[in-house]
């Protein structure tokens, strides 16, 4: 139910807001050996607060990607790079944006599939509060 997603709820007297949207990305080249979704949770955390966490299973037919939801302060679209360490190691990560629609679950009642640009993942959202 989207009332566990509602930290206050005030009547708009004109006050400023600041903006914030969810933004989808899409994670690729991190190596195999160091595939979990811990990792790909934390390369999203330096572009934003994630809010869709990793949901890559070693039962996946592809690993070279994963995407999460990410809650962002402006409206700029998300491309870069992040560096993981391993082993004294150092290895480079793409993130960039991929187009979509947010859809609540609790607008479509159930889990259901997000297509980024072609590829396909299913979702199944859980009972996390945002704040």
């Amino acid at each position: 139910m989207m009332i566990q997603y509602i930290r206050r709820l005030e009547t708009w007297k004109g006050q400023s807001l600041a903006y914030e949207r969810i933004a989808w990305i899409k994670i690729q080249g991190v190596p195999l050996h160091l595939v979990e979704n811990a990792v790909f949770n934390s390369v999203g955390e330096k572009f934003g607060k994630v809010i869709k966490l990793s949901q890559l299973s070693k039962e996946d037919d592809d690993l070279s990607y994963d995407c999460l939801g990410i809650l962002v302060g402006d409206g700029k679209p998300i491309c870069g790079e992040a560096n993981l360490k391993w082993s004294n190691k150092l290895f480079k990560v793409w993130v960039s944006e991929e187009p979509n629609e947010w859809i609540l679950d609790c607008v479509t009642g159930a889990d259901f599939p997000i297509v980024f640009g072609g590829w396909r993942r299913e979702f199944q959202w859980e009972d996390r509060k945002l704040w």
